[in-house]
């Protein structure tokens, strides 16, 4: 995002634009104070949230894996000690 408002060099012209999007030229009001901090802040905040949600998630799943893991793995040994019984 740019603090420094574009040149009128660098906009495109009206036939580029269109014409709704030319009238909104004249439209342009500075931000309040604290307004992109608030953004910033806003979007840190959801973006920690999907983080921890997707983690979470991951745990339980990986948790599970190694459940069914451990317990595949102590069947498999009662069938191979099974069968050297002799």
């Amino acid at each position: 995002m740019r603090d420094i408002p574009p040149d009128s060099d660098d906009l495109p012209n009206e036939e580029e634009m269109g014409r709704p999007v030319a009238e909104l030229r004249e439209l342009n009001h500075e931000a309040r104070a604290g307004f992109v901090g608030r953004v910033i802040s806003s979007l840190g905040r959801r973006t920690l949230v999907s983080q921890l949600a997707t983690f979470s998630w991951s745990v339980v799943w990986e948790a599970a894996r190694e459940i069914l893991q451990m317990a595949f793995s102590l069947f498999e040994f009662e069938r191979s000690d099974s069968g050297k019984e002799d």
